[in-house]
């Protein structure tokens, strides 16, 4: 029998067919958080940003970075992106609406989409969908999801650690989708390639975003599969502290080493799965570049000679 895929403590998901582009298969999914996360966030650098991207960037900006997290709504089969104050408002809507059906904070809701650019999302239908989703959420929710968030992909991608630490052990969890327009530059508040890494251990916000930012820069910020940079690009990294451990911050010595090492290892074994699974691919190229002056020349080599 095969292993269920356990969500770290605090942490539910569920997913729904609502028939956003195509019928028949999963295509919206709902992450959930109790106790609220602390969330950390790394979105696209391309000019052009998805309506999900924009709003998330904004609520960054104004929390200044101490972003607190209840839930996160993903949908595929349509980005939402090109698609002007429609689209913003549509994400909105949908964010509203969350919100009141989970009984939090709208500010404790954020939202992620991929898929076709330039069609208006169809809000009304995942907003009919959500009173299912709250309903539906559950420890063992995270593969839908992974299942929900997939475009071209040819699988779903999920990767899991145990972090041992000196006050007991926290868990976590991450799932991906990639295919298409994979060429990821993301920043702090500013990646369709799609992650979401969620732990129960606890870390404090300004050491979260800079363990992430780090993260992605070693990991999603090194593949490409056809060089294109899309508009809704995004890793989302929550920790709701529910495994009891000692809160973590750039001071917390080895506790904080072993939690890096493990965020380091999910996020680079994501990105190794989306480029396996990258659309029409059938081989992967690691691409070694030594002797540079700077870290930032033989980056650039690097990726020279990957899209060329």
């Amino acid at each position: 029998m095969a292993e269920v895929l356990r969500l770290p403590k605090g942490f539910k998901a569920s997913s729904l067919e609502v028939g956003v582009r195509y019928e028949g298969r999963l295509d919206v999914g709902l992450i959930a958080s109790d106790p609220p996360a602390a969330a950390a966030a790394c979105f696209t650098e391309n000019a052009i940003k998805a309506a999900p991207v924009r709003i998330g960037i904004e609520r960054f900006l104004e929390k200044m970075g101490q972003v607190e997290l209840s839930a996160l709504i993903v949908n595929s089969g349509n980005a939402n992106a090109c698609t002007g104050r429609q689209g913003l408002e549509s994400t909105q809507l949908i964010l509203d609406a969350l919100s009141s059906a989970l009984g939090v904070s709208g500010d404790q809701v954020l939202m992620s989409s991929t898929g076709v650019i330039g069609e208006p999302l169809p809000h009304e239908k995942i907003i009919r969908a959500i009173p299912g989703l709250v309903d539906g959420l559950s420890e063992e929710g995270l593969l839908g999801v992974a299942q929900a968030i997939l475009t071209t992909d040819t699988r779903e991608k999920v990767v899991s650690r145990k972090i041992a630490m000196e006050r007991g052990e926290a868990t976590m969890v991450g799932i991906a989708k990639g295919a298409g327009m994979i060429a990821p530059k993301m920043a702090a508040l500013h990646a369709t390639m799609l992650a979401f890494i969620l732990t129960d251990a606890s870390v404090e916000h300004e050491t979260l975003q800079k363990l992430l930012s780090m993260a992605v820069d070693a990991s999603f910020n090194r593949i490409t599969v056809d060089g294109d940079t899309s508009t809704n690009d995004t890793v989302f990294l929550l920790a709701n502290g529910a495994s009891g451990t000692a809160p973590l911050d750039m001071a917390s010595g080895p506790d904080l080493e072993r939690f890096k090492e493990a965020l380091f290892g999910v996020s680079k074994e994501l990105a190794r799965m989306i480029v396996r699974d990258g659309e029409g691919a059938t081989k992967v190229v690691e691409i070694v570049v030594r002797g540079g002056w700077s870290l930032e020349e033989v980056r650039d080599c690097a990726v020279a000679i990957a899209n060329s």
